[in-house]
């Protein structure tokens, strides 16, 4: 649950086509905007890309990625960064791959759980 009245957390995978880059991006965005459109005017501006080169999908709200996650409730903020399943474990997504675009409460929040995930990636079944 966020912990902003004005705004709500949100994550996209976003690509750039002029960089032939992707990442997962966290981003707050005020209640009542677009999401997708909001993430596209903070991305474009900090990458200096346009708008029209950048593709933006899995556009999903905090309460979405909770409610999707194969994690349990133990593991908390880690199901943020949750990407998929392998063999019924959950993978996460690339710190190295990651933006925090988001006040700093959010960012130690999120921060304090993504420097767990080498843990858990290390500790799953290959």
């Amino acid at each position: 649950m966020s912990t902003f009245a004005n705004s709500s957390l949100f994550r996209a995978v976003i690509g750039s086509r002029l960089h032939d880059c992707e990442f997962v991006v966290f981003f707050d965005c005020p209640m009542g905007e677009p999401p997708a459109c909001h993430v596209e005017d903070l991305v474009a501006a900090v990458w200096h890309v346009g708008a029209q080169d950048l593709d933006i999908y899995n556009v999903n709200s905090e309460r979405e990625l909770i409610e999707q996650a194969i994690a349990g409730p133990a593991t908390g903020d880690l199901r943020l960064f949750e990407t998929g399943a392998y063999q019924s474990h959950p993978m996460f997504a690339d710190p190295s791959r990651t933006l925090f675009l988001v006040r700093p409460s959010t960012q130690m929040r999120l921060a304090a759980a993504q420097i767990l995930l080498p843990i858990v990636s290390e500790s799953a079944p290959a």
